[in-house]
């Protein structure tokens, strides 16, 4: 239960801090409602946490029902905590609305933007249904505990997982593009390095420097002319790519 709470709060504090990058932090409305969710969402986990240590007392009577002792009101703590996620859920998926609405932008392009957010932040949609199955379940669940509760734990496995992978979505994708460039760089600076091989050659005297490309001859024999650097490769370019920094005129 703790592993689980952690899990579906941590997102919620990855998003807030994800909106404090992308929107604008000087707004103070957003950073008013940002600081008020995140201590929402760190109350929510100190507590939920607390009375899941001692929601029995004593406290193994939580997993050893025939001790005796008294525990709280499951159906109640279920149902308040999975309410209260579901809101701060709701809370954050509509933050980014009246921001996304009032971009200088064409309306398609915000459709676009909105449907990004909705998307990211789908697990909503599992959130409203473990609140469903809470209220459907566990009143009854005493009954036959193994009957019962899987459903329940399906909703809320499906909660957690969803959580950390459609809050990592952005991220993703920035990787997967990161990924995509880096190897289209390679590609193409290896490429343009064979190329630049076979077609031109460097010819380098005391006082004359030509560049020849399929005997083509440019320039001409100057003291001005030098060729300040041949073939150094750039730290930040890809594999294969060669800056060649001149100081020659073209007549």
């Amino acid at each position: 239960m703790i592993f689980f709470n952690a899990s579906v709060t941590l997102p919620k504090i990855s998003a807030l801090f994800f909106y404090a990058r992308v929107f604008n932090t000087k707004n103070r409305s957003l950073r008013i409602q940002l600081w008020i969710l995140g201590a929402l969402a760190g109350g929510w986990l100190f507590s939920v946490t607390v009375v899941s240590i001692f929601q029995c007392d004593p406290i193994h009577r939580a997993w050893d029902t025939t001790i005796p002792g008294k525990c709280i009101n499951g159906f109640r703590f279920y149902a308040a905590t999975a309410a209260l996620s579901c809101t701060i859920d709701i809370w954050i998926l509509v933050i980014p609305v009246p921001l996304i609405l009032g971009l200088n932008s064409s309306l398609r392009r915000r459709i676009y933007l909105l449907v990004a957010f909705f998307l990211t932040y789908s697990v909503i949609v599992v959130s409203i249904g473990r609140l469903i199955a809470t209220i459907q379940i566990i009143p009854t669940y005493a009954e036959d505990m193994t009957w019962r509760m899987p459903i329940y734990m399906y909703w809320a496995l499906m909660e957690s997982s969803l959580s950390v992978i459609s809050i990592s979505v952005p991220n993703a994708i920035a990787l997967v593009k990161h990924l995509k460039g880096h190897a289209r760089r390679t590609t193409t600076g290896t490429g343009k390095s064979s190329k630049f091989t076979a077609s031109y050659q460097l010819n380098d005297s005391q006082n004359y420097t030509s560049i020849r490309g399929g005997g083509t001859s440019i320039g001409e024999n100057s003291e001005n002319q030098e060729l300040v650097g041949a073939g150094e490769q750039d730290p930040e370019s890809g594999v294969g790519d060669i800056r060649i920094l001149t100081k020659i005129r073209v007549h």
